[in-house]
């Protein structure tokens, strides 16, 4: 007579549950770095159903020129959205690598000192983008205002009660 062997003899209560992840995980560290590192860390419980941190939206970046400039050395650049710029930022036009200084803003027309830095102020033309690269403060200047915002409170779930 064979004998025939039936697992769902065994109870689940009898097994030993072995937890290898962390082992397993380090064979080969090099395959998925970020694994090995996070099994490494150590876990804490979760004791809030909700993980909450706060964000805001970060600055505009690009704009449009909204006005052909006639001429490489007129000082007034008309653009698309005003509010997104500020006095002391560099802007560059990225289709003729001139950057822009921007010495004043009124509404949507910016006064700009032309070909800043070793650049070449180039004509202009309606729809250039324009690229903000950042800000040219003069030194020991106070930091320039805040144009990102009020910041906005984003949450998420966890398991509550659980390791994480």
């Amino acid at each position: 007579m064979a004998f025939k062997f039936d697992t769902s003899a065994i109870k689940s209560d009898n097994r030993l549950v072995i937890d290898m992840s962390n082992d397993i995980a380090l064979l080969d560290p090099s395959a998925a770095p970020f694994t090995a590192l996070t099994k490494r860390i150590s876990k804490l419980t979760a004791n809030n159903p909700e993980f909450s941190w706060l964000e805001r939206e970060l600055e505009a970046r690009w704009d449009a020129v909204n006005q052909a400039n006639e001429t490489a050395v007129g000082t007034s650049v008309v653009v698309d959205n005003g509010s997104y710029f500020r006095v002391g930022m560099l802007v560059k036009v990225p289709r003729t690598g001139e950057v822009m200084l921007v010495t004043a803003v009124s509404t949507n027309t910016l006064t700009v000192v032309r070909g800043y830095g070793e650049t070449t102020a180039a004509l202009l033309v309606d729809n250039d983008p324009l690229l903000i690269i950042g800000n040219a403060n003069e030194e020991g200047a106070g930091a320039p205002e805040d144009m990102g915002g009020a910041p906005n409170k984003v949450f998420n779930y966890t398991r509550f009660g659980c390791a994480a």
